[in-house]
């Protein structure tokens, strides 16, 4: 026995002292004495109306009184003073006086400084020769810390069950025979069966004998290996419905350290696995889409690091599927001067705020630069971004006619500026011609039109002032003549 018997052990105890009590002759007085003063039972006598008429030491301590003088001079009503529930002692009375003996007799009783104990009672009658009862006497085993251990036992298994019935995955647990032992709420829900339909039950007893077979034999594989399992299969519910589940189980080892049974939940993946399958078509279509369109389509990572790239895109950078798996961070691209602004407005995308298309000047990979627009959404996933879908546009070829433009008009500017222009009144002298300055002073006609206007001038002789000056010559005549 353990230094702290039990209650099994001491009955076990008892029972031995009693056969080798039959078998050999009476003891003498000195070891009964022994036994009973010494040991960890309680012995007691009392009388029918509830009054000590002896008891041993351990009877006393069992009940906190320091000795048994103590005992019998403080408790003068059995009944009142010990029993928590006096219906356990008219229970107890009424089984003797019936049966004339009562065994394992449980109870709650106060102990002398208000604690209560749990005890366990063997006694019988003693009968003068008319048969009427004097006395009561039998044995008394403190049971508290059983008891104490059950109730925790009982609060841990209540615990386990409420935890259980509150999760909402099927939980079960079977023996090493693959029969169910038990399981939560969601699992009657889900396969549509109560306890008295599944308890002692196998998977051969309750499913279709294609889907049974692969059960058992996956039970079977943990039986024998033991550890965990996790695989994917297939179930009827309650509708009758096949649903995708997911099985994960553990086997559990009894005392001996070998396999007991195993415990699993069951993960309904059917609605998961629809919305992934919906999600890889819109996918699909997405890259299908985006191969279509003439300009580049990104997707990134939060960190802007390329994880996919369109056609276009590719054909834009000149990148390959292998240079995104070896890793491209968008930013890179990015020519320096424009690297802090894009990184500010990623900062604010990843916020859900919209900003509006942005152009960037850009290298590719052969060292070439273009000018681009760049546009981004967010991907967003349970509330967080993940990342960015970007498209962009290539505007090299408008930078250059903007870059044309620019430059035309600046030549253009530059020509006006040496542009000179006459405008308004001109003072002229209706005699000579001289024409008057802003200085006030006059000039030459030639002159002020030289100054004021691009012009420039030859000079030659008008017919009537040729006539004027040289008509009386006679070489002007005879030229005159010959013309």
């Amino acid at each position: 026995m353990t230094d702290t018997p039990t209650y099994e052990e001491l009955a076990a105890r008892v029972r031995e002292l009693e056969a080798t009590v039959q078998q050999q002759p009476p003891p003498s007085s000195e070891l009964l004495t022994g036994i009973v003063d010494k040991g960890v039972v309680g012995f007691y006598v009392t009388t029918p109306d509830g009054r000590f008429i002896w008891a041993n030491q351990a009877f006393a301590s069992i009940l906190g009184y320091d000795s048994p003088e103590q005992l019998k001079a403080e408790v003068t009503d059995i009944q009142t003073q010990f029993f928590l529930d006096p219906g356990d002692r008219r229970h107890f009375r009424e089984t003797l006086e019936r049966d004339g003996s009562i065994e394992n007799f449980e109870c709650e009783m106060r102990r002398r400084d208000g604690d209560t104990a749990w005890v366990s009672e063997n006694a019988c009658c003693r009968r003068d020769p008319d048969g009427r009862i004097t006395a009561y006497e039998g044995m008394l085993f403190d049971i508290t810390a059983r008891r104490q251990a059950e109730q925790k036992q009982e609060e841990a298994e209540a615990f386990v069950a409420l935890l259980l019935n509150s999760l909402p995955v099927p939980v079960f647990y079977k023996d090493r025979q693959g029969r169910y032992l038990g399981f939560n709420r969601a699992f009657e829900t889900f396969f549509g069966k109560n306890r008295e339909e599944l308890i002692g039950k196998t998977v051969v007893d309750i499913n279709p004998s294609e889907l049974a077979r692969i059960y058992h034999e996956k039970d079977e594989e943990l039986f024998t290996a033991g550890g965990t399992q996790r695989y994917e299969s297939r179930v009827q519910n309650a509708k009758g419905q096949m649903r995708n589940v997911i099985f994960d189980k553990s086997a559990y080892k009894g005392r001996d350290g070998k396999v007991a049974g195993l415990i699993g939940t069951v993960l309904d993946i059917t609605d998961r696995i629809r919305m992934e399958a919906a999600l890889k078509k819109s996918e699909e279509r997405f890259r299908e889409m985006a191969e279509l369109l003439p300009g580049a389509v990104l997707e990134s990572d939060a960190k802007l690091n390329i994880t996919y790239a369109n056609r276009m895109g590719m054909k834009l950078f000149g990148i390959s599927d292998d240079d995104i798996a070896a890793g491209i961070n968008g930013l890179d691209w990015i020519c320096p001067e424009h690297r802090e602004k894009a990184a500010r407005r990623v900062a604010v995308r990843k916020h859900g705020k919209t900003v509006r298309p942005t152009e960037y000047r850009m290298h590719t990979r052969d060292g070439g630069e273009i000018w681009v627009q760049l546009n981004a959404s967010p991907i967003v996933k349970e509330g967080r971004t993940t990342g960015f879908r970007i498209v962009l546009t290539d505007i090299n070829q408008r930078k250059q006619i903007e870059k044309e433009r620019e430059n035309l008009i600046a030549e253009l500017k530059a020509a006006l500026a040496e542009i000179k222009t006459l405008q308004g009144i001109v003072p002229i002298c209706s005699k000579c011609k001289k024409i008057r300055d802003d200085q006030g002073y006059w000039n030459i006609l030639e002159t002020f039109i030289q100054e004021h206007s691009e012009a420039s001038f030859s000079h030659s002789i008008c017919p009537d002032c040729a006539d004027k000056l040289y008509g009386h010559e006679d070489w002007y005549r005879k030229l005159q003549d010959k013309s």
